[in-house]
């Protein structure tokens, strides 16, 4: 089961890049079947898990069904609470969220050297320190902090992040920090194996809850229009209907025909197979709605 959820992470995070640059959406909808088969694998290894257990010292098979269901509906509950309790604190909602992507919209369209600038000249009131060309400088207390700053469409990658950390080696300090308004997770895994200095990435919410610490922001020059609505249904059906599922849902359609030998039921089977190879078919069509999706270019 975990090579299954690794496997589908690694198939959204292969795609990512090029999806993210057509158009968000697409990437949510990935995101969101993700996240829907990681929950249903890990319910269902609850389930059986407390079944077996469960099984063992009760007597009749039922009972051991009922009560693991009972079992797995409380935990799911738990889980619920503790990962909604863990996103309010990580994520930004409300108007926090909207003017934090103004403020990072700003930031995109700025110089590095204004950037830098802005960063330097609110700090000067509360730390020393001086500004470069390349990064602030800045002594919090004992310690030495470099401040970097990368705000592109990109992510922050690992060759971008060593840049920075082979420009920072012309200066002392005891910590690098690099707002940002995104980084890649390989970008993140290379930053936590740096001993010293320390490398501490910010993303688009760390920075922004960064600026609002100190009640400073840049000011907003740039506006752009509201992205072009998008009817989800659309977009999902792009992702489904995608030319890479057609094996898929091929192999899915000849397990169903190779079972249908075996079960009594078979129709059912025989329903579920010319399903799948229906879809397996509309995934070598070229829906107009699907071109839409992949040839439209925005910033």
């Amino acid at each position: 089961m975990r090579k299954f959820r690794a496997l589908c992470r690694k198939q959204v995070s292969v795609y990512a890049p090029v999806l993210n640059a057509v158009h968000p959406s697409i990437l949510i909808g990935m995101n969101m079947i993700s996240s829907w088969v990681d929950f249903i694998l890990s319910r269902t290894v609850i389930f059986v898990l407390a079944f077996i257990w469960i099984r063992f010292y009760a007597d009749g098979i039922w009972v051991a069904v009922f009560a693991a269901l009972a079992v797995t509906v409380l935990c799911s509950m738990v889980l619920s609470f503790l990962s909604r309790r863990k996103k309010r604190k990580k994520d930004l909602t409300g108007k926090d969220l909207k003017h934090a992507e103004t403020v990072m919209t700003q930031l995109m369209f700025m110089e590095n050297a204004r950037v830098l600038a802005f960063f330097a000249e609110f700090l000067k009131k509360h730390y020393r320190c001086m500004a470069t060309g390349e990064c602030v400088l800045a002594e919090t207390g004992a310690e030495a902090t470099l401040i970097f700053t990368s705000f592109r469409h990109e992510p922050l990658s690992p060759d971008g992040l060593a840049r920075i950390y082979i420009a920072a080696g012309k200066y002392s300090a005891d910590k690098i920090l690099i707002f940002t308004n995104g980084f890649a997770p390989a970008a993140a895994d290379a930053a936590r194996r740096f001993a010293k200095p320390r490398v501490i990435l910010q993303n688009a919410a760390d920075t922004y809850k960064f600026l609002k610490t100190y009640e400073t922001f840049p000011d907003v020059t740039v506006k752009l229009n509201p992205p072009k609505n998008r009817k989800k249904f659309k977009v999902l059906l792009a992702v489904a209907l995608a030319h890479r599922n057609a094996k898929g849902y091929l192999f899915g359609a000849l397990f169903m025909v190779f079972g249908s030998f075996f079960i009594r039921y078979n129709l059912y089977y025989l329903i579920s197979a010319s399903a799948f190879m229906t879809l397996a078919l509309l995934c070598r069509v070229n829906f107009k709605f699907k071109s839409e999706l992949t040839e439209e270019k925005v910033i």
